[in-house]
């Protein structure tokens, strides 16, 4: 009988082997499972920041654009009064010189 159960404690071993080679598999293939949800996951997060980050810079392109413009029309309104003054100048200096040269 001491054969026996000798046997009956191989093939119960045998077959706790089985169950927990079994089981360290399933464990393993829900890892990987994990693995690849937490890279997908890591994924579309980057995607999103990246997704972010582009309109960021189409605002910041989009303000650059609209001051570049303003600092045009300033430019060009700068220019317009330096004119004008010059003109208005070379009118009063005119008139002065005219003042000057007519009899009281």
């Amino acid at each position: 009988m001491n054969q026996f159960q000798e046997l009956e404690k191989t093939i119960a071993l045998r077959f706790e082997l089985q169950i927990l080679k079994e089981s360290n598999k399933r464990l393993e293939d829900q890892m990987q499972n994990e693995i690849s949800l937490n890279r997908d996951h890591d994924t579309q997060l980057t995607e999103t920041e990246l997704n972010e980050a582009y309109h960021k810079i189409l605002e910041l392109e989009a303000e650059l654009e609209s001051k570049n413009h303003y600092s045009e029309e300033l430019d060009t309104k700068f220019v317009e009064l330096q004119l004008y003054l010059e003109r208005m100048k070379m009118t009063h200096s005119n008139d002065y010189v005219n003042q000057k040269n007519e009899p009281l």
